[in-house]
Parts: C-alpha cells; sequence; structure tokens
C-alpha cells in the first residue's frame, strides 16, 4: 500500500489514459501462421490495439491505431510512433507516442496504485464500520442519555401533517418558524408554550399579528417529542 490515499488528480489522470484507448475488455486473436497475434477488444467488431509488423529482416515490431480508437484509425508501426533518445542520433528511442503503447507502459504501476487504493478505500470502510457498530452499541453515551433512557427525536407538524424529524427541538421549533412565515408573512412574534406541564410535552406556537390586532393566537404549528426505542419489544404494549 502506498504511503498516501490517490490524489483526485493521479485518478483523473488514469481515467483520461483510458478514456484515449479502446475501451476494455481486450482479447488476443488471430492466426500465427499467417499474420500472427493482434491484440484485439472482444466488442464492437474487434477493434484493432495493438499488432506486429516485420522489422529489418528478422526483427518485429508493434503496431498501434493512430486517430481514431473506435475502429476507424490508421495501424502504425511503432517505427514510426518512436520518440527518439537523442534528435541527432534517431535510432535509440525513449518512448512511442501512442496512447495504447502509454497504456501498455504504464498499466502495471496503474493496477499497483489502484490495488493501494482498493487497500485504503477497504480499510476506511472497515474503521467506519467499526465506529458505526460502536455508536450503536454505546449510542446512550454518545449522546449523554442516562442509563435505559431512550433517544428523543422531535417532529415539527402543522395540524395533521408531519413537516419533518429533527434530534433537537430546536430545529424542529425553526422548520415551522420558517414555515409559518412563508404562509402568513412575518408576524410581530412567536411563542412557544408546553401543551402539558410535562418534561416530554408537545410544544404549541403561538403568533402576534396573525390575525386582527395585537392578540396572541394560537396556531396549527406544533413540535411533538417522539421516542426511539433501539428495538421493537413484544412485550411493551401488553
Amino acid at each position: 500500500m502506498t504511503a498516501e490515499p490517490m490524489t483526485p488528480e493521479r485518478h483523473a489522470e488514469i481515467e483520461a489514459a483510458l478514456a484515449a484507448i479502446p475501451a476494455p475488455p481486450w482479447q488476443w486473436i488471430g492466426d500465427c501462421r499467417r499474420d500472427g497475434p493482434v491484440l484485439a477488444t472482444t466488442h464492437s467488431g474487434w477493434v484493432y490495439v495493438m499488432g506486429f509488423d516485420r522489422l529489418g529482416m528478422q526483427g518485429a515490431q508493434p503496431s498501434f491505431p493512430v486517430g481514431k480508437m473506435d475502429g476507424g484509425g490508421l495501424i502504425t508501426p511503432a517505427a514510426e510512433l518512436a520518440v527518439a533518445r537523442d534528435p541527432d542520433a534517431p535510432g535509440p528511442i525513449r518512448d512511442i507516442d501512442n496512447p495504447v503503447a502509454r497504456w501498455l507502459r504504464h498499466s502495471g504501476q496503474y493496477a499497483q496504485e489502484l490495488l493501494a487504493e482498493l487497500g485504503w478505500l477497504a480499510a476506511e470502510l472497515s474503521d467506519t464500520q467499526a465506529l458505526l457498530a460502536k455508536t450503536v452499541d454505546n449510542y446512550e453515551t454518545v449522546l449523554g442519555l442516562a442509563d435505559g433512557e431512550p433517544l428523543t427525536v422531535w417532529r415539527a407538524e402543522v395540524g395533521p401533517i408531519p413537516l419533518a424529524t429533527y434530534l433537537s427541538a430546536d430545529e424542529a421549533r425553526a422548520h415551522c418558524a420558517d414555515h409559518h412565515l412563508a404562509d402568513y408573512g412575518p408576524t410581530a412574534s412567536l411563542s412557544w408554550y408546553e401543551e402539558e406541564p410535562d418534561t416530554l410535552t408537545a410544544l404549541r406556537m403561538h403568533a402576534v399579528g396573525q390575525g386582527e390586532g395585537d392578540a396572541e393566537l394560537e396556531t396549527a404549528y406544533r413540535v411533538v417529542p417522539v421516542p426511539a426505542l433501539p428495538a421493537y419489544d413484544p412485550q411493551a404494549d401488553r
């Protein structure tokens, strides 16, 4: 595994290199008694990827598609695509100027880096799963609840219509206030009152200026506490 995860720039570089060549998968085909082996795609009518041409009396050289990579490219011997090591000495080369040739050159490194990235992602996923499992098993401690105390979520609603459910009453009240503002426009003030004298009672929103005059009127907006239990207990309702 590499020391650091793959950067987005490196990921984009590999994607661009892959997009510049005939799309895999590839397969070796041909007849060794005549033209020799050819590397071609297994789709789109055997699109040419790489073949071989004679070089001199006893040698051979690869040939690559140039131009279109969908089967319409010109098959060109590597000698015509070679990048000379020294412009004044054209024999020795340092590269082949072709997307397929470059992909073949770097494919081992690409595979190594992508496998390392897969290892990073697998380790990160494992750590995340372990953290989630720990959080679920110890949610009372994580959320600061007393032993056996259920998690309470807060449902914002207007009349019989639920708006959303939140982890805090403040967020639910804010949703109701914005919804009221959109329907009725600005009011002088909004207030919340408990409907019953209980620690987990529903809250009702009252508004000044919603109707005629300055009277504080009860609205249809409520924030209702809902205990969220960690598991189903078949005996709870018996």
